[in-house]
């Protein structure tokens, strides 16, 4: 029986509820939500859920250890589950990309990212599957972290659900299909 590891990027705790940032826990949290589970806290710096889909066990989970240093978590994750890197997904939210893309891509650079760059570091590779959702800077903010750290607009948060959905979409097919299949289905759409 295979499984796959599927983790969102975001910052525990209140104050970072509905951030841009956390738009990888939100993708989770609907997955969850589906399903009827409720995530619960882990062997590690993480809390985690898993369910079945067909035959295959899917884990899904969120770092506590804030952004910059979720590479220790997911390193705990690969072990504790004897995971290999290529059935690891990371959902997470990406500056470079416009509001309502998606961007599946089998390896790449941190792109800005603290939480990939973290990765990466723990994990000594860049090349495992990431599902990165715009979160599209406009009007170059004078804070890229206070941007990242600020909450959806008005506007933005009309999409939020058809984004977060799509998003949910990608990972669970990511556990049914060849990820070059999820690259074309998904990298294309436009959602906002």
């Amino acid at each position: 029986m295979s499984s796959k590891l599927i983790v969102g990027l975001g910052n525990p705790g209140a104050t970072y509820k509905k951030t841009r940032h956390n738009i990888g826990f939100e993708v989770l949290d609907l997955i969850a939500s589906d399903e009827n589970l409720k995530f619960s806290k882990g062997k590690g710096k993480y809390n985690e859920v898993s369910f079945f889909l067909g035959t295959q066990k899917l884990i899904l989970a969120k770092p506590l250890t804030f952004m910059n240093l979720s590479g220790f978590a997911v390193r705990q994750l690969l072990d504790f589950y004897k995971i290999e890197v290529e059935d690891l997904l990371v959902v997470c939210d990406d500056v470079n990309i416009s509001f309502g893309k998606l961007r599946i891509r089998t390896k790449g650079s941190a792109g800005g990212n603290n939480g990939l760059k973290s990765i990466i570091q723990h994990l000594h590779t860049n090349e495992f599957s990431r599902l990165r959702i715009g979160v599209g800077v406009e009007n170059n903010p004078a804070s890229l972290a206070n941007f990242v750290l600020g909450k959806f607009s008005e506007e933005e948060t009309e999409n939020l659900e058809k984004i977060k959905k799509t998003a949910s979409k990608a990972v669970l097919d990511f556990c049914k299909e060849d990820i070059n299949i999820l690259m074309t289905k998904f990298n294309s759409f436009d959602l906002a």
